[in-house]
């Protein structure tokens, strides 16, 4: 049997993003990254200092100070005598990161002697390069293991490595649960944005390979209930990281008291939060909240509350309507006002003595305050042409365009009598001929739009090769001119998925 060990060296229970293990399989020491910070704190190293002699080979995951930045003092100074196994472009940015390091460093302190720019090509003499999927079975001390780099992202060449020991290799086929309340639309939205992928990807979607967001074998979870009817062991992802909140704290609660759960950070977790907190041995206290119905004098003061709310809205909502009118009323006499005012610059007056009587004042015990809204002339004068009484209306909403109104109206191909010079001329019906029915639409109708309209009507429909199949095995997909090809079983999902296909062109 394989014994293996896994030691993390620094990088771990801490903000430092630089990072160093040693993974050890029976006899072989594997040390995976060997990092450092731009400090170029010795302290940092110590761990490393104390298993440098285990080592027997390095691998390095990302060519940055954070995952090879120790290198050079390591193999200068503290005697670390492996091959170092990296791919191609981790090599060449790595050389150019490690002398950056070293010059910026002596640009500002001459008497740094940690490393020299011979410690870094003694480095880049050991390195070991290797291809994306190339297994590569070691020699002498390591032999009967196997190393594979594959493709990790974040940085150029960055890497995750495959050891293997020459054992059978063990397929592991638990469930893996994707738990959070967005979770069913979460790949939905990626399978509809290929094209904000890669080249590639979009060209294998092009050429009939399947979506590559349509994770077949990863169950959609919304709720821990739902999570409980999922077979054990199980993989789970949830939501939030920080474990503050969401799922991640409901799981953390749950399962935290079993030694037997593991529990995964695929991210640096923010100081001050429950995940940073989480360290092997301690006690977290977590605060619980729970919503429950409101009883007795609260739930009375919510209503009253409530009320009072809805009451402040009505009326808050009436006066703006009735300010917005009297605005409008206001600018609509201004508008009668200014055109009167022209006419009466040009039209004498004729000689009149007009007086205005003052409007009664009614009889009360308090005389009613009088508050004028809006902008008049108060006083009296001479009218030279006759006023009449203006009342406040709104006119419907008018849709135009380059040729007039827009009105309700439909397409159609009308066989019809023409008329020229008087004279009525009947076409012959035998001599007719009939045009073939033309479908018009209002832009180009995509299998995306299908797809929401499908299942705002309560279809089950996903993309494969480049096709929308839907319920009862209908299947749609594109063809040339804006057409649309449909495909099936004649059943009722059938009749139905034509109707909305069908509702999106105009037959003429």
């Amino acid at each position: 049997m394989v014994a293996i060990s896994f030691t993390p060296l620094y990088g771990v229970q801490s903000s430092e993003r630089s990072c160093c293990y040693l993974l050890e399989v029976d006899d072989i020491g594997i040390l995976l990254d060997c990092g450092w910070t731009d400090d170029f704190d010795v302290a940092l190293l110590e761990p490393l200092a104390k298993v440098i002699d285990k080592v027997d080979l390095v691998l390095i995951s990302h060519p940055d100070l954070a995952h090879m930045g120790a290198l050079p003092y390591a193999m200068g100074t503290l005697g670390l005598k492996a091959p170092v196994y990296v791919t191609l472009p981790v090599y060449r940015m790595g050389e150019i990161v490690l002398y950056e390091a070293y010059q910026a460093r002596t640009k500002d302190d001459l008497e740094f002697n940690l490393f020299t720019l011979d410690h870094v090509d003694q480095v880049l003499e050991t390195f070991i390069q290797l291809k994306y999927s190339q297994k590569l079975k070691l020699s002498g001390e390591g032999e009967g293991i196997y190393i594979t780099p594959h493709a990790a992202g974040h940085l150029i060449g960055g890497s995750i490595w495959s050891i293997a020991k020459e054992t059978d290799e063990i397929l592991l086929k638990d469930p893996i649960a994707l738990l959070h309340t967005m979770s069913f639309y979460t790949p939905k939205a990626a399978q509809a944005m290929l094209e904000w992928c890669s080249e590639r990807i979009s060209k294998n979607f092009d050429i009939g390979k399947p979506n590559p967001f349509n994770f077949t074998h990863v169950n959609l979870i919304h709720s821990l209930d739902e999570l409980d009817r999922l077979p054990s062991p199980k993989v789970i992802l949830a939501t939030s990281p920080t474990l503050n909140h969401g799922f991640g704290k409901d799981l953390l609660m749950k399962m935290a008291p079993l030694s037997t759960n593991g529990l995964v950070f695929v991210s640096t977790p923010v100081p001050g939060t429950v995940a940073a907190n989480i360290h092997p041995g301690t006690v977290v206290k977590l605060e619980v909240s729970r919503n429950v119905p409101l009883e007795g004098a609260e739930l009375a003061a919510f209503e009253a509350k409530e009320r009072r709310r809805l009451i402040d809205e009505a009326e808050l909502k009436a006066k703006e309507i009735e300010e917005a009118a009297m605005e409008d009323m206001m600018m609509t006499i201004a508008e009668y006002e200014s055109d009167d005012e022209g006419q009466a610059a040009t039209t004498p007056a004729p000689p009149t003595n007009n007086t205005v009587p003052a409007p009664p004042i009614p009889a009360t015990d308090k005389a009613a305050p009088m508050q004028l809204r809006g902008s008049f002339k108060v006083g009296f004068g001479q009218f030279t042409t006759p006023k009449y009484p203006m009342f406040f209306t709104m006119d419907t909403k008018c849709e135009w365009d380059e040729y007039g109104e827009v009105g309700s109206h439909d397409v159609a191909y009308i066989n019809s009598t023409a008329e020229f010079h008087g004279a009525t001329c009947i076409l012959d019906v035998a001599e007719q001929e009939y045009h073939t029915p033309m479908l018009l639409s209002q832009g180009k109708v995509t299998l995306a739009t299908l797809k929401t309209l499908l299942a705002r009507a309560g279809f089950e429909a996903n993309f494969y090769g480049g096709m929308l199949v839907c319920d009862d095995g209908v299947v749609l997909k594109r063809s040339r001119n804006n057409e649309v090809v449909m495909e099936g079983t004649l059943s009722t999902s059938y009749y139905r998925i034509r109707d909305i296909l069908y509702q999106q062109y105009t037959l003429v």
